[in-house]
């Protein structure tokens, strides 16, 4: 005697969206800002440029999502972790469903160069969630960095920021939302609260 049994398998996937586009792999965000050579975008200190990230449920479940963002300096592709991530500003969606987890965006980062991001409302599939992202800016305190060095009593004063390029990055992370409080404890280690509607809180 024979029994067969099928078992059906659902997909669960995620994408993130920069301006409305697709994108993953390496050094992809705010490549619409920073090009090549005579293309390269010249950051003014203060000024707001839009930069909007999503995400879309590309999987075939309701998923919960959550997005952690990394923000730091660099020269010559090498991370400098003596300047300050959070004079790189980000206009963070936490009005509009996403909510900031403060204890681990600032728990093991003394700068800050981690932020942490809930999606409060499961996505569905084919779903695209509100922006965890509007703009981007530097903080005007970079005008404030300078360093001086003089030969022979000629002194020359320079900005220390102007010699780095700023660097963002994002993961994405989606759990089934089965089960959902136990499935988010063992996927990311967190403690989360999930109310009759599906809300999710900290």
């Amino acid at each position: 005697m024979y029994y067969e049994m099928q078992v059906n398998v659902s997909n669960i996937d995620v994408a993130l969206l920069e301006n409305g586009r697709s994108v993953e792999g390496e050094n992809t965000l705010l490549a619409d800002w920073f090009g090549d050579g005579e293309n390269q975008t010249r950051l003014i200190p203060g000024e707001h440029y839009e930069e909007t990230l999503a995400v879309q449920n590309t999987g075939a479940i309701d998923t919960y999502v959550r997005v952690i963002l990394y923000r730091s300096w660099k020269q010559g592709g090498r991370k400098i972790t003596t300047l300050s991530p959070e004079l790189i500003r980000l206009g963070l969606g936490t009005d509009n469903g996403w909510i900031l987890d403060e204890s681990a965006s600032a728990s093991e980062d003394q700068y800050q160069e981690r932020l942490v991001l809930y999606y409060q409302k499961p996505l569905a599939p084919g779903q695209v969630s509100e922006p965890f992202c509007s703009r981007f800016w530097l903080d005007s305190a970079v005008y404030e960095a300078v360093e001086t060095a003089g030969e022979q009593g000629t002194y020359k004063t320079s900005f220390l920021y102007g010699a780095y390029s700023l660097d963002l990055d994002a993961e994405v992370n989606v759990v089934q939302t089965h089960d959902a409080e136990n499935a988010i404890r063992s996927a990311w280690g967190v403690d989360v609260n999930i109310a009759e509607d599906g809300t999710l809180s900290l």
